[in-house]
């Protein structure tokens, strides 16, 4: 079953400008939430759009994320075949990517890190961490020089994985000898970037998935041996890595996700560096459907501007009258202080909205 955010990221790497169904009723039946309340098939509007009000991923910036997934597919196949990598590539996506940030640190383009690449989910993960950690770096207010480390770092820092295709791949809990094997994967990519990159760049790679409480890997090493960088990365990684599929697991939802990592505090991560990535990504991340205390559901659609965890940027996508919204506006949650979140809708209530919305073909409901 797929999830409204994979409808929406889908929708936006295609590019493709949908339509309703032919024969398909614009009113209907209605539907049963899992709530016992009623989720009607009829359509709501809602509001004119105009130029300004949707933060929309422009062409540009679904061209940007599209270009990525391109440079990450030409590495890996170059790192495959025993080419050189191809160093110019990776910079130049990377340094798009800060100007990106730097220049609007709500940017849209954080929408198009919840897209996964079809057949193996390692070239849409190395381009998904570059975006989620330069974001996250840009807003703990880290220099342009330190964020342009992270973005390429960001990018290189799994290409060991190629390797271990068959590994990363497997469906089911790793082997103790197959898990030894993954973990010198760091390794590997460190000695595919040094040929190119300085070794600022090559140590953020190489501590990725060490841990606080010394028990990462490939060193072991400890919290203060560590480079703020590296634990920048590590989180957003880590992050990422949650709200996508593995072989071995389905993916969770971002509130999931991000309360799991709560959970790590103190051991994988320390608990200032977790404030700030919730700071961050707001209680309700991105791409999180939650319910407002109007009754409404919404989508978390951006973080808030004024970096209010409990307050993000959200837009309606079935109202109290449990009708679809067609087209809705965004509001800013810090500035429309009659209306809160309540709390994270449950999986059952979103297939539901799944099967409402997905067969309707009705982009607008998804336009970032």
């Amino acid at each position: 079953m797929p999830r409204l955010i994979d409808i929406i990221t889908n929708n936006l790497t295609r590019r493709n400008k949908a339509v309703p169904e032919k024969g398909v009723s614009q009113t209907g039946s209605e539907t049963r939430d899992a709530g016992g309340g009623m989720i009607s098939r009829d359509i709501d509007p809602g509001p004119k759009e105009s130029p300004g009000q949707i933060p929309e991923p422009s062409d540009r910036l679904i061209l940007l994320y599209n270009d990525g997934l391109a440079v990450a597919e030409s590495v890996i196949a170059g790192v495959v075949g025993g080419a050189d990598l191809d160093g110019a590539s990776v910079t130049n996506l990377a340094e798009k990517v800060v100007e990106e940030f730097i220049r609007d640190t709500c940017n849209s383009l954080l929408l198009c890190s919840y897209y996964t690449s079809k057949n193996d989910y390692l070239s849409s993960h190395l381009v998904n961490d570059v975006i989620l950690s330069v974001a996250f770096g840009v807003s703990l207010g880290f220099g342009r020089e330190d964020i342009s480390k992270l973005a390429v770092a960001s990018f290189l820092h799994d290409l060991g994985m190629i390797a271990d295709s068959g590994l990363r791949m497997v469906r089911g809990k790793l082997k103790d000898k197959e898990f030894s094997q993954i973990k010198k994967h760091p390794i590997v990519s460190t000695e595919i970037a040094k040929k190119y990159f300085n070794d600022d760049i090559c140590r953020i790679v190489i501590e990725v998935h060490e841990r606080v409480d010394g028990k990462g890997y490939p060193y072991g090493k400890m919290d203060r041996e560590l480079s703020p960088l590296s634990v920048l990365l590590s989180i957003s990684d880590v992050f990422e890595s949650l709200t996508h599929p593995r072989a071995f697991r389905e993916r969770f939802s971002a509130y999931e996700s991000l309360k799991m990592i709560i959970s790590m505090g103190g051991r994988d991560f320390n608990n200032a560096l977790i404030r700030d990535f919730i700071n961050f990504t707001s209680v309700y991340p991105i791409g999180s459907l939650a319910y407002l205390n109007t009754g409404d559901i919404c989508m978390v659609v951006a973080r808030s501007p004024e970096n209010n965890p409990m307050r993000p940027m959200v837009k309606i996508v079935v109202n109290n009258k449990r009708q679809v919204v067609a087209r809705s506006t965004v509001i800013d949650l810090a500035k429309n202080q009659l209306m809160y979140l309540k709390g994270p809708i449950k999986k059952s209530e979103e297939e539901e909205l799944v099967f409402l919305v997905q067969p309707r073909g009705f982009p607008e409901i998804f336009r970032y």
